[in-house]
């Protein structure tokens, strides 16, 4: 979510003519469940099976690319585009593999973050267009 305060403090520093009351007041105005359900739908995660194609590329160059084994990765698309082939755990340091009773969870999580910060850059989009309108009108 963001954070009105930290963008405040950006928009003054910029020297952006606007109160804080005036920046929760366009904030207001959005509809931020909406902008995350539409948001959501532009993603899709699937479970590979390490035997389908990734991009034109077969499962045996894709296993062999790697120096070590891929034991269980997702992939993550944006708007039907590949954007993310993950094949180990990306919330510890290193490469940790995912194990098979894990890896959905990992995805769902990875693929939730992804999209609730899409969601913020597309409300920060709403919030700045707001702002610029206002100071056409000005």
């Amino acid at each position: 979510m963001i954070d009105i305060n930290k963008l405040y403090d950006f928009l003054q520093y910029y020297k952006v003519d606007i109160s804080l009351s005036e920046l929760y007041e366009i904030l207001r105005k959005i509809d931020i469940n909406t902008v995350f359900e539409k948001t959501k739908k532009r993603f899709r995660v699937e479970l590979w099976d390490k035997k389908s194609s990734i991009n034109g590329a077969n499962a045996k160059e894709i296993l062999r690319a790697r120096p070590y084994k891929i034991d269980n990765a997702f992939l993550v698309y944006i708007d039907d585009t590949l954007v993310y082939f993950q094949d180990h755990n990306p919330y510890l340091t290193g490469y940790k593999k995912m194990k098979k009773n894990e890896v959905y969870d990992i995805a769902f999580k990875f693929t939730q973050d992804r999209v609730k910060e899409e969601t913020d850059k597309e409300v920060l989009k709403q919030i700045l267009s707001a702002i610029h309108k206002r100071e056409r009108k000005e």
